[in-house]
This record gives structure tokens, C-alpha cells and sequence, in this order.
């Protein structure tokens, strides 16, 4: 595959000798990114920060490694316009996603194109980020699918990413070829929200401060979603449901090598279909991740179903909720949950693990 170099825009040329490419396509941040190895005395020389371009995507070298008589090169997308711009200030009711996205991306050097039309109005507050991540609060906001073209700096926009499906058999015969993983670290089946300056769904969810999700389990097991950048209760109830419908099951993962299926021309956000006949279950999961490895494509695979979230991102939103719901003094905690005894279960089984696993540190 060629290797396009580029310092700055100036284009340096071709790096011929590029080994063990692998790119990484991501369904929730909506990017790739890519590693590859190139020999010590390459034919042109690389560095961090500069611009690359494979299969017409662009990246930008961000670490280098040297082992012996390579370099192992780790390229991050070339969002240059997004990470680098800080925002002015945004803030009012109602705006539409056309709108609210064209007076983010003014300036920037990037356009969007909407596949699917997004519904929705909603208040926004955006102030002291970059576009980056007012993109990010956007995309949380109306629950809606992105794909970053780097190349020709476009923001592709779907309600729903993928429209391809294939079929995954287990049996016995051939169980080695899908590994499934699956862990409730980070269930949750009573999310408290939290918004800007500590405002939460109260008065939007008849006076209860909580979205629920009975789906997998009739346990109570509390958990917070904070995002300081929203400001209104109907807003943020909005996306509550979302995330407690995502997070009241367990995080189930297939790794699935793409050789394996019968439809291998695949993206993220396509979905597959499980028929797992030594357990008799046929469940249909979205592409979450694609690996391809450019020179061995036996090796390439895609992740499907629910990621995970790291157990450091939910016990510091624990920790963080905690602090600001025991800070207002207008929130009665103990009245509010008198009946569910379930949350400071949760939260000392969190706090001890966390204690257990610096002792295993130190």
C-alpha cells in the first residue's frame, strides 16, 4: 500500500518501504488511525507531525520508536481545524443540527454532509473548547453517527452509520474463529444525570432524578452521565435515555476474523448476524471496530456489540456525581433514595476495588 509524506502541504513523496500497516476504523470516535513499520534508512525520512496519506485517508505522525533497524511509526487522523481552533462561544435555545453544526464548522476549513435527516432542537452551550470537542457535545446530543473523511475534510453525518449485513455461525467446529467476551463492570439500570452547573432532569422527569433500565436485570445499580456543556433538563433527559438504554446491559464483545464471514466488505456501524447454534442464540450486533492489517489481511478483524468502559472512566464519574449531588444542599440525597439501598452498596464495592488495586501497586 503507498505511503503518501507530506510536510505540512508540501508533498515529499512516496515511502516504498513500509511494512506491517495496520488501520484501526472506529464506529464511536468516528476516525482511523493506522501503525506501520519502516526500516532505519528509509528512502525518505519521517518525523513527528508530519502529514501522511494511505488508501485516502490523512493522518498525522504523532510517536516513533526505534527497535534495532526500524521505526514504528503511530499516526493519529490529520483533524487539523478541529483539535487546533478554539470555539467562540455558543449559546441559545432551540437550534437545529444544520444550524448549530454550520456556525461550529464556519472558519474551520470543514464541511459536513447529512446522510439522514437528524431530528431534534435543542439548547446548546459551548464555551472555552476547542471545535473538536464541541463536535463531540453535539454528537452526544442528538444521538447521531459522525465519519471524519480527513482527506477532504468533510464530516460525514448519519442517524445511524452501516446499512450491510453478514452472517456469523458458531459451532463447534469452528468456536476458535470468534472470541466473546462479556462483563457488567459497568452496568448501570439507574443513571442520575448531571448537567451544567449541577442541573439535573427533576422537573423534566416528574420529580425523579434517574432514567431506568430493567432490560437485563431487576437489580438497582446506580451510575452518573456528567456533561457540563449541557444546560437544559429536557436536553439532558434526552440524553440520559440513551445512554441507560446503551449501559443497562452487559458489555458483551465478538471478535471475529473478517476471513471468517461470509460478506467481508464491511464498515463500522454494518451490522452481523450471530447464530451461536452450541448455545442456541442468534443476536444482531453493529461493527464497533474494524483491524486490517494491510499486509496479512488473514489477520484482520472487527470487534462487534457493546465496548466496555475502562473501570478508572466509571469510579471517577462516581466519585466526581457524588461530590456534586453531596455539594447542593437542595438535594436531600438520603430522602431521594431512601428506598433503594443499592447505591452506597455500589459505591463501597467501587471505592474497595479501587483501594485493592492501589494496594496491588504499591
Amino acid at each position: 500500500m503507498i505511503i503518501k509524506i507530506f510536510n505540512a502541504n508540501k508533498y515529499l513523496g512516496i515511502i516504498s518501504t513500509g511494512f506491517d500497516i495496520k488501520i484501526v476504523s472506529d464506529l464511536k470516535k468516528g476516525i482511523q488511525t493506522c501503525y506501520f513499520k519502516v526500516p532505519y534508512n528509509t528512502n525518505i525520512s519521517i518525523n513527528p507531525e508530519q502529514n501522511i496519506e494511505i488508501d485516502n485517508y490523512a493522518y498525522t505522525v504523532k510517536e516513533m520508536n526505534m527497535y534495532d533497524n526500524y521505526y514504528e511509526v503511530y499516526c493519529q487522523p490529520n483533524l487539523d481545524g478541529l483539535f487546533t481552533k478554539q470555539l467562540e462561544p455558543i449559546s441559545g435555545y432551540t437550534y437545529s443540527f444544520d444550524s448549530i453544526m454550520n456556525m461550529i464548522l464556519e472558519g474551520t476549513g470543514w464541511i459536513m454532509h447529512v446522510n439522514d435527516f437528524i431530528y431534534g432542537s435543542h439548547s446548546i452551550y459551548l464555551y472555552q473548547m476547542t471545535v473538536q470537542e464541541a463536535l463531540d457535545n453535539v454528537k452526544a446530543l442528538y444521538n447521531c453517527d459522525f465519519f471524519f473523511d480527513t482527506k477532504n475534510k468533510i464530516i460525514e453525518v448519519w442517524n445511524v452509520r452501516g446499512n450491510k449485513t453478514s452472517v456469523f455461525t458458531i459451532t463447534p467446529t469452528n468456536i476458535i474463529d470468534c472470541k466473546i467476551t462479556s462483563n457488567t463492570y459497568d452496568l448501570i439500570t439507574c443513571l442520575i444525570p448531571i448537567g451544567k452547573d449541577g442541573i439535573t432532569i427533576g422537573q423534566s422527569n416528574n420529580g425523579c432524578l434517574y432514567v431506568e433500565n430493567y432490560e437485563y436485570t431487576s437489580k438497582k445499580i446506580f451510575g452518573y452521565y456528567i456533561n457540563d456543556k449541557i444546560t437544559d433538563a429536557d436536553d439532558l433527559l434526552t440524553v440520559a435515555k440513551y445512554k441507560v438504554a446503551d449501559c443497562g446491559k452487559p458489555a458483551t464483545t465478538y471478535k471475529i476474523h473478517l476471513s471468517k464471514l461470509e460478506e467481508t466488505n464491511l464498515d463500522v456501524g454494518d451490522a452481523i448476524q450471530i447464530i451461536d447454534t452450541i448455545r442456541n442464540q442468534t443476536t444482531f450486533q453493529r461493527i464497533q471496530k474494524i483491524v486490517r492489517f494491510v499486509d496479512k489481511p488473514e489477520k484482520s478483524y472487527l470487534e462487534a456489540g457493546r465496548l466496555s468502559i475502562p473501570f478508572d472512566d466509571i469510579f471517577k464519574n462516581f466519585k466526581t456525581g457524588q461530590s456534586i449531588i453531596n455539594g447542593d444542599k437542595s438535594f436531600n440525597i438520603t430522602t431521594l433514595f431512601k428506598n433503594y439501598d443499592g447505591i452506597n452498596t455500589s459505591y463501597d464495592k467501587l471505592e474497595a476495588r479501587v483501594k485493592t488495586l492501589e494496594g496491588k501497586i504499591e
